[in-house]
């Protein structure tokens, strides 16, 4: 049972390095600002988190087939021997380090992507009340007067009233 728990740490870590890696291309991507490939690699990284999920879950199972009353590994890692203990909490050590990194990239990754949508909704704001007619304007006849029914009309298509 060691073994395959050492095995399942050797995932969890290997996952976290990944993890790493699409952090990195989807902070590129959206620098490029190219939101088809973060969307996809949005994906490949909510996959990863899902097989991750499952590690643990295999994991949580493996430690309650070793004692039924144990919640974690820090629970059974005296039934090892030395050498697997030790594999054991440098594994550990590795993956709580992955782990913090990957939250504080996670944050930072969230934050550039909301600052891009909100500087993006900027922009459109901009853009549509610079192109709305402002009162009073032409008519389609070239005559100056009020606010005319098309105007008026191409406010509503904007979104403007």
């Amino acid at each position: 049972m060691t073994g395959r728990i050492i095995a399942n740490l050797i995932r969890q870590k290997l996952t976290l390095e990944l993890l790493e890696k699409l952090q990195a291309e989807e902070i590129s991507h959206l620098m490029e600002l190219n939101p088809t490939a973060v969307s996809s690699v949005e994906l490949s990284i909510q996959e990863l988190l899902r097989q991750l999920m499952t590690e643990r879950e295999e994991l949580r199972a493996m430690i309650r087939s070793v004692d039924s009353g144990a919640n974690r590994l820090a629970h059974i890692l005296d039934s090892m021997d030395d050498v697997s203990r030790k594999s054991v909490n440098i594994l550990l050590h590795d993956i709580d380090r992955l782990e913090q990194s990957r939250a504080i990239q996670a944050e930072k990754n969230s934050r550039m992507a909301k600052a891009l949508f909100e500087q993006s909704k900027s922009y459109v704001n901009f853009i549509q009340e610079k192109i709305t007619p402002k009162p009073p304007t032409y008519t389609r006849r070239g005559e100056h007067g009020a606010y005319s029914a098309h105007s008026r009309s191409l406010g509503h298509t904007l979104g403007r009233t």
